[in-house]
């Protein structure tokens, strides 16, 4: 039975954009049988950027249309039966949407993921009122995509601003999988932050992260990201970090049934889904870092391939003080390291020593789906 290292801290409470279109199109969003596995209620279509987590958040109102100061764009997106698919599975997928009165004279789609990275692409037919965009639900190579949320977008051929159409929660069982480093990464390594139990310490990294020109993960308990620490969350995808499943309430996995394992992941999930269209899948990383096969195995069964530990321990959690967080980090980092801190006490304070010191050592401080990439791990 594999299981970490159990800690002591208690648990807490491109291109300029073209002139705007001349005409504003509405998609009426239809789903195909193949896509049957589930969907969520519904919800409005927002105007997205293609490489930013913040473009999954949403507006009120049936159908959102991109403002002419943020888009040259000027699609219009109206939903009928939910933009939203939650497959349990993987299958293809199709959307078929209707331009009212003329479309555009040369548009795109693409699907790409959370954080990104283009799953396939393609061009609408001049001139053609009605559109359908189809995904197979693979990657670019022809393998089954990873779990995680996907997004449907399409607009303007050169365009830099897209118009979601539709987003996909991709979530089939998979093997999870136990990370601790990613020593391939080269020079790069992921600060991750734990918790989010203190809303001022969680604001003041997130500064000093974009003032050191670093990227950071956060790991934030579920009943935080929708409750007092909501507007922490929402800064956090839109300064382009990445996000992951700590639980709803910080309980030792090991020591809980199936079904309590699925309400805790469950929970958390869908506190970032209601207040942000945003998903934590497919990274986890248990309470305590306590894991067993028990754990692994349900956590896998709810697309969560990727539990993501740590080989730098900051031990910030037990108030040491700065020197000692600072020397803890910049003493034990290398290739690929995944360091573990916490939005409490110190450790806004001894960041920028840490970030200045990476910097020396020659590091760039990427978030943990950056850090895959890099180790080239699909």
């Amino acid at each position: 039975m594999a299981r970490a290292a159990r800690t002591s801290r208690p648990s807490p409470r491109g291109r300029r954009a073209p002139a705007a279109l001349p005409v504003v199109a509405a998609a009426l969003l239809a789903l195909s049988a193949a896509a049957c596995g589930g969907s969520h209620p519904a919800t409005s279509a927002t105007a997205s950027h293609p490489s930013s987590p913040s473009s999954a958040h949403p507006s009120a109102g049936a159908s959102a249309e991109a403002s002419p100061a943020s888009s040259s764009a000027q699609l219009k997106v109206e939903t009928a039966g939910g933009d939203a698919i939650l497959l349990r599975e993987r299958k293809p997928v199709s959307f078929t949407f209707t331009f009212v009165g003329a479309a555009p004279a040369t548009w795109v789609w693409r699907v790409r993921n959370f954080y990104g990275k283009q799953m396939v692409t393609g061009r609408g037919k001049p001139g053609a009122t009605q559109a359908t965009i189809s995904w197979d639900g693979k990657d670019p190579g022809g393998r089954p995509a990873d779990p995680g949320l996907y997004i449907v977008e399409a607009g303007p051929r050169f365009s830099t601003h897209m118009t979601t159409v539709a987003r996909v929660r991709l979530q089939p069982p998979v093997k999870a999988k136990v990370y601790r480093s990613l020593p391939k990464a080269g020079k790069k390594v992921a600060l991750t932050f734990d918790d989010g139990g203190g809303a001022t310490a969680w604001y003041w990294i997130l500064r000093e992260l974009r003032a050191g020109h670093a990227k950071g993960t956060f790991f934030p308990i579920g009943e935080y990201v929708g409750d007092y620490a909501r507007k922490e969350a929402g800064l956090t995808l839109t300064d382009d970090m990445a996000i992951g499943s700590h639980t709803w309430s910080h309980k030792d996995l090991t020591r809980l049934s199936d079904a309590d394992i699925r309400a805790q992941l469950q929970q958390a999930e869908d506190a970032w889904w209601t207040g942000f269209k945003a998903s934590t899948v497919p990274y986890l990383r248990p309470p305590y870092g306590a894991y067993d096969d028990h754990v692994l195995k349900v956590a896998g069964e709810m697309g969560y391939s990727r539990i993501i530990m740590w080989d730098v321990d900051s031990g910030d959690w037990t108030n040491p003080g700065t020197d000692v967080i600072v020397r803890r980090v910049l003493g034990n980092v290398h290739d690929g390291s995944i360091i573990v801190m916490h939005t409490r006490g110190k450790t806004p304070k001894a960041l920028p020593r840490i970030i200045e010191g990476l910097h020396k050592m020659g590091y760039q401080m990427v978030t943990v789906p950056e850090l895959f990439k890099a180790a080239g791990v699909r």
